[in-house]
């Protein structure tokens, strides 16, 4: 997938091949949020945007609050975890240089709020 319409109206799109089919079509009813803590957000996601690091999540979010799809919600983010689980989750990461979920938990509310498929 090189391309697609973001769910969230106010993310930009930066596409991962690191996805797969959600499990028996499920649809996402739990959020994931979690934090990176590489050295750049440039880094991170260029990480998450890598076939060989085989993960991804849906959302990635910028210190500065900018908020990046590489994963269409109706997709399973790639993960190194096979856990059923995953089949059920939008992942949002991010960036935090002091390693606060506080960055992600506001975006997490944003993404909720504007998203298609969330409501």
């Amino acid at each position: 997938m090189t391309s697609f319409e973001a769910d969230c109206s106010s993310a930009r799109v930066q596409p991962s091949p690191n996805h797969g089919e959600r499990a028996d079509g499920r649809r996402p009813d739990m959020i994931l949020l979690h934090y990176t803590g590489m050295p750049t957000a440039d880094g991170a996601l260029d990480w998450l945007c890598r076939a060989e690091s085989q993960v991804s999540s849906h959302y990635f979010v910028h210190e500065n609050g900018e908020v990046v799809q590489l994963v269409p919600e109706t997709r399973r983010a790639g993960t190194r975890e096979k856990a059923a689980g995953t089949a059920r989750l939008i992942s949002i990461r991010c960036r935090s240089a002091s390693r606060s979920p506080m960055p992600a938990i506001r975006a997490g509310f944003l993404i909720i709020r504007k998203s298609r498929s969330l409501r």
